[in-house]
C-alpha cells in the first residue's frame, strides 16, 4: 500500500500518468454540463482499455463517476483539459475543484479553485510553493506530506506523483477505489477547450 490511495486506484489503470480533477459536492450530470458534454444522450459505460480503444489519444475524453463528496473527472489520455484554469473555473463555480496532472517522465502540476476562481497552481519543476490569488491551502496540503523539504525530495524514494495525489487526498477529504476506477465508468469526449497549463 502506497502514501496515497489515489495513487493505488489509478496506478492499476493509468501506471505513472494522470489527468485527475476533483469537484465536491456536485452530481455527475452537473459536471458533465459545466464540461458542455451534451445532455440527454444515454453515455457509455467505459473501462480504461474500452475508453482509449474508442477515443484513443487523438480525442480528449474523460471518465467520471462519484465517491463520497467528490465527482472524479479522470483523463482518458492525460490531455490536461480540465486542469485548463478556464475549465477548473466554470467547474468551481459555487463549489471547489482540486486538479492534478503528471504525464509520464513529465512535472506534477496541481491546482485548486473555489467559486469561479483559480486559488492557486504548483508546478513541481518550479521547486517552490503554490502561487495564485490564495495558495495557503494548497501549500499546507503539499507541506504536509513533504514537499519544500530538501530530505525526502532528495530520497530515491520520493515519488511527487503520488505524494501529490497523497497531499489532495489527505486535504480535502477524498477516497476512490481501484475497483470503481478499473469498472465501466461515463466516459465522454469533451468539446474544444484550451490545452491544460
Amino acid at each position: 500500500m502506497s502514501a496515497s490511495v489515489l495513487f493505488d486506484a489509478l496506478w492499476c489503470s493509468y501506471r505513472d500518468q494522470y489527468g485527475l480533477s476533483c469537484v465536491r459536492d456536485t452530481p455527475e450530470s452537473e459536471v458533465l454540463a459545466r464540461l458542455g458534454v451534451a445532455d440527454g444522450a444515454r453515455h457509455p459505460r467505459c473501462t480504461v482499455r474500452e475508453a482509449m480503444a474508442r477515443f484513443g489519444v487523438e480525442v480528449p475524453a474523460v471518465r467520471v463517476c462519484a465517491s463520497g463528496r467528490w465527482t472524479f473527472v479522470l483523463d482518458v489520455d492525460p490531455h490536461g483539459r480540465t486542469f485548463d484554469p478556464s475549465v477548473m473555473a466554470r467547474l468551481s463555480a459555487g463549489t471547489e475543484v482540486v486538479s492534478a496532472w503528471h504525464l509520464l517522465s513529465g512535472t506534477v502540476k496541481v491546482r485548486h479553485a473555489s467559486d469561479g476562481q483559480v486559488l492557486a497552481t504548483y508546478n513541481d519543476w518550479m521547486s517552490k510553493p503554490a502561487e495564485g490569488a490564495d495558495p495557503v491551502r494548497l501549500n499546507r496540503a503539499l507541506t504536509n506530506v513533504g514537499f519544500f523539504s530538501e530530505e525526502p525530495e532528495e530520497s530515491d524514494d520520493w515519488n511527487p506523483s503520488e505524494m501529490a495525489l497523497a497531499a489532495i487526498e489527505r486535504e480535502f477529504g477524498m477516497s476512490l477505489s481501484a475497483e470503481l476506477v478499473n469498472g465501466p465508468l461515463i466516459t465522454v469526449s469533451l468539446p474544444d477547450t484550451h490545452q491544460g497549463g
